[in-house]
């Protein structure tokens, strides 16, 4: 999907989308004030999910790696497809075993608003945690 298909209106994102705090972090993410909208006497925060999908594809285009891609859900916490290949998960214990070491797994995929290819950083961060996961980097030096 291209900023261009969102801008004709040829994909068109559900209704607002309410924000809870931190899941966009403006000094990752930049500005939000363009983005959101107000709907509720209590003043909550709510992400006009058009504006936000035109903003998020023209930055997967200027990555120059992709365009955005709605997946099917998968790899669901829970599900066969959440689980471990066999043989990798027997190679894992085995190191394991003969290291003492812990195996050390690390989530993606965890905040709704990004694209997780890797587990190291978001296509586009737009919080702490879907930054440079540069412990994981450490850990691995």
């Amino acid at each position: 999907i291209t900023s261009q298909d969102i801008a004709n209106g040829k994909w068109k994102p559900r209704d607002n989308l309410y924000i809870p705090p931190g899941t966009i972090d403006s000094n990752i993410f930049g500005s939000l004030e363009s983005l959101t909208k107000d709907h509720h006497p209590s003043n909550p925060r709510y992400l006009d999910l058009t504006k936000y999908a035109m903003e998020y594809t023209k930055r997967l285009e200027d990555s120059g790696k992709f365009q955005l891609v709605v997946w099917p859900e998968h790899c669901l916490v829970g599900s066969v497809g959440f689980s471990m290949v066999d043989e990798v998960m027997e190679a894992l214990q085995e190191w394991s075993e003969t290291t003492g070491g812990s195996i050390e797994w690390v989530l993606k995929g965890q905040n709704l608003l990004t694209e997780s290819y890797s587990a190291l950083e978001a296509e586009v961060p737009v919080n702490q945690a879907t930054s440079l996961n540069k412990s994981v980097i450490a850990s691995l030096t």
